[in-house]
C-alpha cells in the first residue's frame, strides 16, 4: 500500500496517522473559516453599522459586544469539563456562531428602519449571540489543539496554519471589497455576510471528520469554584494573563477606528482598503510567519514576541502622517503590521496553551479569554469610543502637530502608542517563558546566521565564477577540462 503523501505542510515525522490527519483537517478548517473571520474583522461590519446610522460609539460597541460574550467562557469550560463533551459543544455552538451572520445579512430587510437605531441594535444583538456561542467553540477548540499538537511542532505548525489562513484572507478581503464597491446600498453587505455564514459553517463541519482524543479522566468531579481556584492560584499563568491584558488594552483602545479613519477621513473605497491594507498585511504575514515560527522553536516564544511588540509600539504614529490623496505609508505600515501582529497573537496562543496543564485545560483557556477579552478588549473598546466622542474632539483645535493634521482619530492613535510603550517599559518582567533566550541572544543568533548565509552565497558565487572562467579559457585554448 502506498504511504507517501504528495503534500507535506509541516514536519509530521513520527506522528500517529490519526493525529496527522486531524492536524491537516484543522488546517483545512481554518482555510475555510478565514473567509468568515476576514469579513467580520474587516471594514465591512464598520461600514454596515455606519450605513445603518450608527456613530463612533456604536462602532466601538460593535467591537466590544462579541468579547463581552467571553464571560460565558468560564461556565462553558466548566460544562465541558464536567460532561466531557468538548466535541458536541464545539460542533453545536460552532454552527450557531457562524449561521448567525445570515441574520445580520437580513437585518435591513426584516427590521423596520422607522424605529431609531432598531437596525443597529438588532445587528449588535446578533453579534452578541455569535460571541456567546464562540465561548463554547473556543474552549473546546483550544483544548483539542493543546492535546493534538506536539510540543516540538508548536511554532512551525501554528505558523503554517496561519500562513495558509492568511492566503485565504487575502482572497476573501479582495472579493468582499469588490462586492461592497460594486453592489450599491445594502445588497453588497447581504451578499458578503451570507458568504461569511456559509464558509463559517463549512469550517465547523470539518471537525465532524476529526477523531477527537478523549479528555483526561478526573479522579473526582470538581466544582466550578474549585476548578477556577486552581487556575487563579497558578501564579506564573496569572502573570501571563495580567501582562496580556495590559498589552492588549491600549492596542484595542484604538483598534476600531483605523477602518473608520480609512473610510471617513482618508475617503478610501473598500477595494483600496482591501489592497493597501488587508492584502499588504496578509502577504507580509505569509512571507514572515514561517520564519517567526522557526525562531520560536529555536529561541523560545518570549524573545520573538517582545521584539515584535517593540516594533508594534511605533505603528500608530505612521497613521498620523497619512492624508487623503497621499496613501503611500499605508502599505508600508500594514506590511510591518502583518509581520508582527500575527506573530504576537501566535506567541500568546502558544504561551497560554502550553503553560496550562492538561487537567482542566479548558478552564485555563477560559480564564485567559475572559480577562483578555473582557478587560483587554471590551473595556478598551468602550473607553476608546467614549474618548473619541467626548475627549478627542479637543485635539482637532491643535490644527497640526509636527506635520500631522490632528483629528479625533489621530489623538486616539497617539494615546495608544504612548500607552503601549509604557506597558513594555513597566511590566515586561511579568512575561515569562521557561527555557527561552533573551532578545539580545536571538538577535545575535539571527545576525550570525545571516552573516554565515551571505558568506556561503558569496563563496558559492566565486566558485561558480572561477569555473566559468576556466571553461572559457579552455575553449579559447582549444581544450576542455
Amino acid at each position: 500500500m502506498k504511504t507517501g503523501r504528495a503534500l507535506r505542510l509541516f514536519d509530521d515525522t513520527g506522528l500517529d496517522a490519526g493525529v496527522r490527519r486531524s492536524l491537516y483537517v484543522a488546517i483545512l478548517a481554518i482555510t475555510l473559516g478565514q473567509v468568515c473571520f476576514t469579513i467580520t474583522g474587516g471594514p465591512a461590519l464598520t461600514g454596515f453599522i455606519r450605513q445603518l446610522g450608527g456613530g463612533d460609539f456604536a462602532v466601538s460597541l460593535l467591537s466590544a459586544v462579541p468579547v463581552i460574550g467571553s464571560l460565558v467562557q468560564m461556565p462553558a469550560s466548566f460544562l465541558v469539563e464536567r460532561f466531557r463533551s468538548r466535541r458536541g459543544c464545539m460542533l453545536a455552538f460552532g454552527v450557531v456562531q457562524r449561521a448567525v451572520w445570515l441574520g445580520v445579512a437580513l437585518v435591513p430587510y426584516v427590521v423596520p428602519g422607522q424605529i431609531a437605531y432598531a437596525r443597529v441594535w438588532a445587528t449588535l444583538s446578533f453579534v452578541a449571540l455569535s460571541g456567546c456561542a464562540a465561548a463554547f467553540v473556543n474552549v473546546s477548540f483550544f483544548s483539542l489543539m493543546g492535546d493534538l499538537v506536539p510540543m516540538r511542532l508548536r511554532g512551525r505548525y501554528f505558523a503554517t496554519r496561519s500562513s495558509i489562513a492568511t492566503c485565504t484572507g487575502v482572497a476573501a478581503g479582495l472579493l468582499s471589497g469588490l462586492l461592497l464597491d460594486w453592489l450599491p446600498g445594502y445588497a453588497g453587505y447581504t451578499v458578503v455576510f451570507t458568504l461569511c455564514a456559509v464558509f463559517g459553517v463549512a469550517d465547523i463541519c470539518c471537525f465532524f471528520f476529526v477523531p477527537w482524543p478523549p479528555m483526561q479522566v478526573q479522579e473526582k468531579r470538581e466544582g466550578f469554584a474549585e476548578m477556577l481556584g486552581q487556575v487563579l492560584r497558578n501564579k506564573p499563568y496569572m502573570r501571563l494573563v495580567l501582562f496580556a491584558v495590559m498589552w492588549y488594552f491600549p492596542v484595542r483602545m484604538s483598534g476600531p477606528f483605523f477602518s473608520v479613519y480609512m473610510l471617513g477621513t482618508l475617503r478610501m473605497t473598500y477595494l483600496q482598503i482591501s489592497i493597501l491594507s488587508t492584502t499588504c498585511a496578509s502577504v507580509s504575514t505569509v512571507l514572515t510567519i514561517g520564519a517567526w515560527g522557526r525562531l520560536m522553536d529555536r529561541y523560545g516564544v518570549r524573545p520573538v514576541i517582545v521584539f515584535c511588540m517593540a516594533v508594534a509600539c511605533g505603528l500608530p504614529l505612521s497613521w498620523n502622517w497619512t492624508r487623503p490623496g497621499s496613501l503611500w505609508l499605508i502599505p508600508i505600515t500594514e506590511a510591518v503590521s502583518g509581520a508582527v501582529w500575527a506573530t504576537i497573537d501566535m506567541g500568546f496562543q502558544n504561551l497560554y496553551l502550553f503553560q496550562s496543564p492538561q487537567k482542566n485545560r479548558t478552564m485555563y483557556v477560559a480564564v485567559y479569554a475572559v480577562f483578555t477579552q473582557l478587560i483587554g478588549n471590551a473595556v478598551a473598546f468602550v473607553l476608546g469610543g467614549a474618548l473619541v466622542e467626548r475627549v478627542m474632539p479637543r485635539v482637532e483645535s491643535w490644527g497640526s502637530l509636527f506635520g500631522m493634521t490632528m483629528t479625533r482619530y489621530n489623538g486616539i492613535f497617539l494615546l495608544s502608542m504612548f500607552a503601549r510603550v509604557l506597558v513594555l517599559v513597566l511590566f515586561l518582567r511579568l512575561l515569562q517563558d521557561e527555557g527561552s533566550s533573551s532578545v539580545a541572544a536571538m538577535l545575535r543568533g539571527v545576525a550570525q546566521d545571516t552573516a554565515q548565509g551571505v558568506s556561503r552565497r558569496v563563496r558559492a558565487f566565486r566558485v561558480l565564477r572561477a569555473r566559468r572562467r576556466a571553461v572559457a579559457a579552455a575553449k579559447r585554448g582549444g581544450t576542455l577540462p
